[in-house]
C-alpha cells in the first residue's frame, strides 16, 4: 500500500517557507508537475535529491523510501523473541536518553528558533539519538513488512 505524497512533500515545501511557484521554479520544474508530486504522483529520485537541496531537509528522502518497497531488501527481519527484546532494551534505554535530555529540548523547542547557542545542545542530542535510530526504524519497517501474527513464535 503506498501512501500519497501530499501528506510529507507539502508539508516540507511548506516548512522550508517557500510557496509551490518559488520552490517550483527552485526545482526547474513547473508550478503543475510539483502540484501533481505533492497529490499523489510519485516524483523520481532525482526530483527528492532536488528537493532535498531545496527544502534543506534530508527527512524527505526517509518518507520516499518508505513508500517504496526497497526497504525490504535492507533492513533485517525481527523474527526471534531474543532480537525482540534486545530491540526493546535499546528502546527502553531510547526514552531514558531522552528524559535526561527533555529540558533542554523544550528550551530548544520554546521560541521556535534554534539559536546559535543552541545548536551545539542539540547536535549532542542529536548525535546520541542516531544509536537508537536504527532499533526504531528496524521496528517501523517490520511493522510495515508483515500482518500481526504472521511471524514465527519461538519459545514460549
Amino acid at each position: 500500500m503506498q501512501r500519497k505524497c501530499k501528506n510529507y512533500l507539502v508539508i516540507y515545501r511548506e516548512n522550508a517557507g517557500l510557496t509551490r511557484q518559488q520552490a517550483s521554479t527552485a526545482l526547474n520544474i513547473s508550478c503543475e508537475s510539483l502540484r501533481d508530486f505533492e497529490y499523489g504522483r510519485r516524483p523520481d529520485e532525482a526530483y527528492i535529491r532536488d528537493m532535498v537541496r531545496v527544502y534543506g531537509n534530508p527527512l524527505i528522502v526517509l518518507d520516499y523510501f518508505m513508500d517504496t518497497d526497497l526497504w525490504k531488501d535492507y533492513l533485517p527481519e525481527i523474527d526471534t523473541k531474543e532480537e525482540i527484546t534486545m530491540t526493546t532494551l535499546k528502546l527502553q534505554s531510547y526514552g531514558e536518553y531522552f528524559d535526561d535530555h527533555l529540558k533542554d529540548l523544550k528550551h530548544i523547542a520554546c521560541d521556535g528558533v534554534i539559536t546559535t547557542d543552541e545548536y551545539p545542545i542539540l547536535n549532542k542530542i542529536g548525535q546520541g539519538a542516531k544509536v537508537y535510530a536504527g532499533p526504531i526504524l528496524q521496528l517501523i519497517f517490520q511493522a510495515m513488512k508483515k500482518p500481526h501474527g504472521a511471524g514465527t513464535h519461538k519459545g514460549a
